[in-house]
């Protein structure tokens, strides 16, 4: 008998879709990116995560899911379902000049890309397009510090007189112990790591508690001669 052809597999939608990803510019804490899928219609997923993240895992499959385990709660503080969130955030054509802000300066990065399901709880279709980059130093500012400390009990009051009054200046106030554990252990994080972090949640609880932008600057980074207290 006539034998016949075995019929090709029918790829998952979404299999096929490939991205150009572009970046434009980067400095210490942004960085501009477009997107150009080859399937206009698809639905995709674009984020950006440190590339330490990304590489300790050996499979795509499992960075989503570690991507969207972080989603999960912070849909959940925001009274939504993971898919709710996923289906506001996701994206179909083109992105031109968008940005990512709020990153760790001098530090490597992947801008992550790919296609999802959203029938199948926005599965990952395919596998995860990236492109590396590295922020940027900091601009540096030339400024100096005179901190005068009183101790009362467990209360310690800072007086800060800085050389340039126009700058603006943050403190921050930890235990040595927690200090050493980040810093100080083998293989630990750099001290710009340790205080751009600690800083990133000191102003989240500012925005939890329902500070405006103004209200955080005007709290968090004072200028010229001030007295902090801490604990």
């Amino acid at each position: 008998p006539e034998q016949k052809p075995t019929p090709e597999p029918t790829p998952e939608p979404g299999n096929e879709v490939s991205f150009e990803i572009t970046l434009g510019e980067v400095d210490a804490n942004s960085v501009e990116f477009s997107v150009t899928p080859s399937d206009l219609e698809a639905e995709y997923f674009v984020t950006v995560y440190d590339t330490r993240f990304v590489d300790a895992f050996s499979k795509d499959q499992h960075v989503v899911g570690s991507i969207y385990d972080e989603l999960a709660a912070y849909a959940g503080k925001k009274g939504m379902t993971l898919d709710e969130y996923l289906a506001k955030s996701t994206d179909k054509g083109v992105i031109e000049s968008a940005t990512f802000t709020g990153l760790a300066a001098e530090t490597d990065y992947y801008i992550l890309v790919f296609a999802v399901n959203p029938a199948d709880g926005f599965s990952l279709v395919g596998s995860i397009e990236r492109v590396a980059f590295t922020t940027t130093a900091p601009p540096t500012l030339e400024c100096s510090f005179e901190v005068d400390v009183e101790v009362v009990y467990n209360t310690v009051k800072f007086q800060v007189t800085p050389s340039d009054k126009e700058a603006h200046w943050h403190l921050m106030t930890m235990s040595k112990a927690m200090y050493d554990q980040y810093v100080g252990a083998e293989g630990g994080w750099t001290k710009r790591r340790f205080y751009e972090i600690y800083l990133q949640d000191e102003l989240q609880q500012y925005q939890a508690a329902g500070m405006t932008a103004e209200q955080i600057i005007k709290a968090a980074f004072p200028t010229g001669d001030n007295e902090v207290s801490g604990k």
